[in-house]
């Protein structure tokens, strides 16, 4: 996806405070020793492009109220893996994993019940997890091996927008496709200052970084890996918010999956209008207070251009 459009607009900074949170991303390292997660891929895989986003987990208080939210609204199947004592969820969508639901309870005061967490294709997780810390990230999880699934490494970068970091090994990465409605189809960075998280990202990850100069009035970046861009920063420094990111699941009908999302219990956090992806995208909010984005993207685009 290609965002080459004005950024969202401070009016809805009151409310992008969902954003604003803490998250005991910890959980991720009390499942390790559980049986063995499932692969991010199943079937074909390639060799992976450092820099890729290739996974997200929903860390929510209700894996099952989830289930029914994420199922309603995009037709997303699970299955569920793990013990009775740490389950773990993974999310088919079309028959094919495309994400994993973990469940966190929330604690008094905290914000969110609910979060997306990204990961990034990385081919040595302890470097650029080394690299992030020199950088002035925070490392909420130190390097670890999930049985099955890879070596992980979850990380606050130095404004504070929480991501991680996956190497498949042998396993391998998805092909790298343009995915079908209800997969990923974009990753973008709401950031104070687009300059320092561009350098950053291309410090620790390995991004090149490429102006989009379709933004008059507004600063925006993309990070480009494997000769097409990735995923998307955009400046919200007017806001006085933290950075975070937030992810892009692509819909083949905008305003039908908005009102599925109301009557699965969701919410409308930003509308479809001009100012925002040209109409195109809008983000919802699960039941559980977890923002997403949700787009239409035309069928004539191809696999790199999807960011």
């Amino acid at each position: 996806m290609k965002p080459g459009i004005s950024s969202p607009q401070v009016k809805h900074s009151s409310t992008l405070r969902l954003f604003i949170g803490s998250l005991a991303l910890l959980v991720l390292a009390g499942c390790a020793s559980q049986p063995p997660w499932p692969a991010i891929a199943e079937g074909e895989t390639i060799t992976s492009t450092q820099g890729r986003w290739i996974w997200a987990e929903l860390f929510t208080s209700d894996v099952a109220e989830a289930k029914a939210f994420y199922g309603s609204v995009f037709g997303w199947q699970f299955e569920t893996r793990g013990t009775s004592e740490k389950p773990y969820t993974l999310v088919l969508n079309e028959g094919r994993p495309v994400a994993g639901m973990l469940r966190h309870p929330a604690a008094d005061g905290d914000v969110l019940r609910s979060r997306w967490v990204g990961l990034v294709s990385v081919g040595d997780v302890d470097a650029v997890s080394d690299r992030a810390r020199n950088a002035g990230a925070s490392i909420l999880l130190d390097p670890v091996d999930l049985p099955g699934r890879g070596r992980v490494a979850l990380v606050a970068d130095p404004e504070g927008a929480r991501f991680g970091l996956l190497a498949t090994g042998a396993a391998g990465d998805p092909p790298d496709v343009m995915p079908e409605a209800g997969g990923w189809l974009w990753h973008e960075l709401w950031a104070g200052s687009v300059n320092s998280a561009a350098r950053f990202y291309k410090e620790t990850v390995g991004y090149s970084i490429k102006s989009t100069g379709r933004t008059p009035g507004k600063i925006e970046q993309h990070l480009v890996a494997g000769g097409f861009p990735r995923a998307g920063i955009i400046e919200q420094s007017a806001s006085g918010l933290p950075s975070a990111w937030l992810h892009y699941i692509r819909v083949d009908n905008l305003q039908q999956t908005i009102e599925r999302v109301k009557r699965a219990g969701g919410s409308i956090l930003i509308a479809p209008t001009s100012e925002f992806r040209r109409g195109h995208a809008a983000v919802i909010v699960d039941p559980m207070g977890a923002p997403l984005g949700i787009a239409e993207w035309p069928e004539e685009s191809t696999a790199g251009e999807k960011g």
